[in-house]
């Protein structure tokens, strides 16, 4: 065998091999991951933020809630309370995965949301977390760790804060800013566009 045709041979063999490994199925998308999309442009009048997409994924003791906004999110320091046109609202969990139980957020979100608790975005702790609220009684469960990466925005909250050990949940989300008043500015999933007036619950400023 000549040196020319056994290089061409041994080039072939790499080539077969590498598409082989291009050509594996790329592993699926885990069974625990749930993909909120929204529309765009339904979060009006400015000053807005504008949801784009909610992922929840669920780890082994923590679930991850990641939001998509237009315009990127400015978070409040650590220690402060959301105002002016800093990130404010809430992301909420329906854990039992009943509608017709629990809560929900203001108005113009809609009905059967059933949340059983919910992270509050309205103030964040000084060591940079938010508090997770039991949306029955406001007590804190826990806290969510947050990072940001460009527009999204990443809540880390354990299984225990939810009062699960699976973190099997249904997920929304309300946004918006604080001006005296919480003001909402767009939900995830919603039907369409926010209003400018909103129904306050009388225990907390996101629920009803």
């Amino acid at each position: 065998m000549s040196a020319l045709r056994l290089v061409i041979l041994l080039t072939l063999s790499l080539l077969v091999a590498a598409c082989g490994e291009l050509l594996n199925p790329i592993t699926p998308i885990d069974s625990g991951v749930t993909v909120h999309a929204d529309s765009t442009g339904d979060a009006e009048p400015p000053p807005t933020y504008d949801v784009i997409e909610l992922r929840v994924a669920r780890g082994s003791s923590d679930l991850q809630a990641r939001m998509w906004t237009e315009p990127a999110a400015v978070l409040p320091a650590p220690g402060f309370a959301a105002s002016g046109t800093e990130l404010s609202g809430g992301v909420g969990f329906n854990t039992d995965l009943n509608a017709a139980t629990g809560g929900g957020f203001v108005s113009p979100c809609g009905g059967g949301q059933g949340l059983e608790r919910f992270v509050d975005l309205t103030a964040r702790n000084v060591d940079g977390t938010y508090n997770v609220l039991n949306v029955a009684t406001l007590a804190i469960t826990g806290t969510a760790a947050v990072s940001q990466e460009g527009p999204r925005v990443t809540f880390t909250v354990p299984f225990f804060a939810l009062g699960t050990g699976t973190g099997r949940t249904m997920a929304n989300a309300i946004v918006g800013f604080n001006a005296g008043v919480f003001i909402g500015r767009d939900c995830v999933p919603d039907a369409g566009q926010m209003l400018p007036t909103q129904t306050r619950g009388s225990r907390h400023p996101l629920i009803r």
